[in-house]
């Protein structure tokens, strides 16, 4: 685990932009908007119903974006909090937090899709392993 970071980190690449698509699958009219409301960097995945991943989405702290193209559906949003993203690895190679949001979306219901969620709405977001946040 320590060699994987290790090569993660050296191979990171330069660091995103805010509003970065990192990757995106499939194509469409939906537009999703998207908003970081932490104090560090987020990166936000859409997976489709198969758990399949259509958008990977770099915010800077504080930053939104708006992404079009995307199929019309339903979503469920995974999200990472961390330092240094490794454009090598598809993750933060420091301090990496991921988790799921507790249900599906609709992209029209996504305005904005804000993250962290907030904590006092009630239980919007599950640990994941960071794994499984990796997985395409």
């Amino acid at each position: 685990a320590s060699a994987r970071t290790a090569y993660c980190a050296y191979n990171a690449g330069t660091p995103p932009t805010n509003g970065e698509i990192l990757r995106q699958s499939g194509s469409g009219w939906a537009v999703a908007a998207f908003e970081n409301r932490g104090t560090q960097p987020v990166a936000v995945k859409l997976r489709d119903a198969a758990g399949a991943t259509m958008l990977t989405l770099f915010l800077a702290p504080g930053g939104r974006a708006e992404v079009g193209g995307l199929p019309e559906g339903n979503y469920r949003p995974d999200f990472a909090v961390g330092e240094l993203w490794s454009r090598a690895c598809g993750r933060f190679a420091a301090g990496m937090r991921a988790q799921r949001m507790d249900r599906v979306y609709a992209l029209d219901a996504m305005a904005p899709l804000t993250v962290p969620p907030d904590p006092t709405a009630g239980p919007a977001a599950a640990d994941l392993t960071d794994a499984l946040f990796e997985k395409d």
